[in-house]
């Protein structure tokens, strides 16, 4: 489901780019974190608040990482890594 959750959160006004992975978790085994790009006036709070709006709280990214830009291909499609971490 990693494509829908990007769906939605490049639906987002605030937010330019997001890569959304798998991270291991001791108790859950994998939980869906993402990596987003925000643009100005992005505000969490506000954000978290669009999530629930629009998936249901079992989606939502468990981690947000803030970052500059995500790592693409000449085409311009996110470069998806087998392992993050």
């Amino acid at each position: 489901f990693p494509e829908e959750l990007e769906a939605v959160i490049l639906s987002c006004k605030y937010i330019d780019d997001v890569y959304v992975f798998a991270e291991r978790n001791e108790l859950l085994g994998e939980i869906p974190v993402a990596k987003i790009v925000p643009r100005d006036g992005f505000v969490e709070k506000n954000f978290k608040e669009y999530l629930n709006n629009h998936l249901s709280k079992i989606k939502h990214p468990r981690k947000l990482y803030y970052v500059n830009k995500i790592d693409k291909t000449r085409t311009g499609k996110t470069i998806r890594y087998r392992k993050e971490n």
